[in-house]
């Protein structure tokens, strides 16, 4: 399997650029590595729920309700809201794979109280879904290949005005095909992080806001689409 820097010098030699000797080797090649490397990583990891990167939580429900004008209840992220509830999700977060539970047909992912949170009209909710911890290591050869060329794409647009894009993209689209066949057939989420679910979340304890809401907290523009 090859290192981060192995996969980081095929980005810059697809790209025409010299090689570097680590991430912090102090080049602007390495400067433009650290910058774009994240964005390549889960770009990857979003392209489909690979065994080695799909795990499960249950999600604290984030506390939205307050008192309006009228002394009514009403929700903070918009009295007239179809969704009922907003749920924090996990940090490690990137991708939705699936709500265990109660099924209804709509949800939305948004910024709340700069935090991504899941409106959803469930009374408790579980995903699957995509986790950032997912290492290096456990891609196979096509899926490097492919984080290596969207890396490049990053580094072309940059340097080159995004010259190559058209045929990075398809080398990309080869590769991710490539790796996307060596998955499993089938998998029961048996992959890193399976288990780790924090069991204190079932409680639904109210999460990130512990005191009453006001109304300065969700100015307009506060409720950003994520």
């Amino acid at each position: 399997m090859e290192t981060r820097t192995q996969v980081a010098n095929r980005a810059l030699m697809l790209v025409g650029q010299a090689a570097i000797k680590s991430f912090d080797d102090g080049s602007d090649r390495a400067f433009l590595v650290n910058q774009f490397w994240d964005l390549a990583f889960n770009a990857v990891l979003a392209e489909h729920p690979w065994h080695f990167a799909v795990t499960e939580a249950a999600l604290p429900e984030i506390q939205t309700r307050r008192e309006n004008y009228f002394g009514e209840q009403e929700n903070a992220f918009g009295g007239k809201s179809e969704y009922l509830h907003a749920w924090a999700l996990p940090e490690d977060f990137i991708k939705l794979a699936k709500i265990i539970g109660d099924t209804y047909p709509k949800y939305e992912i948004v910024i709340l109280n700069n935090q991504r949170a899941l409106l959803y009209n469930g009374r408790k909710v579980s995903i699957i879904y995509i986790t950032k911890k997912a290492g290096l290591d456990y891609f196979t050869p096509p899926a490097q290949e492919a984080l290596a060329i969207r890396l490049a794409l990053y580094f072309d647009q940059v340097r080159n005005g995004g010259a190559a894009q058209q045929n990075l993209m398809q080398q990309y689209q080869i590769s991710i095909n490539a790796a996307i066949r060596q998955e499993p057939a089938a998998h029961s989420r048996n992959g890193l992080f399976i288990g780790e679910i924090n069991h204190a979340r079932h409680e639904s304890t109210a999460y990130g806001i512990t005191h009453k809401l006001r109304e300065r907290c969700y100015k307009p523009g506060h409720l950003q689409p994520y």
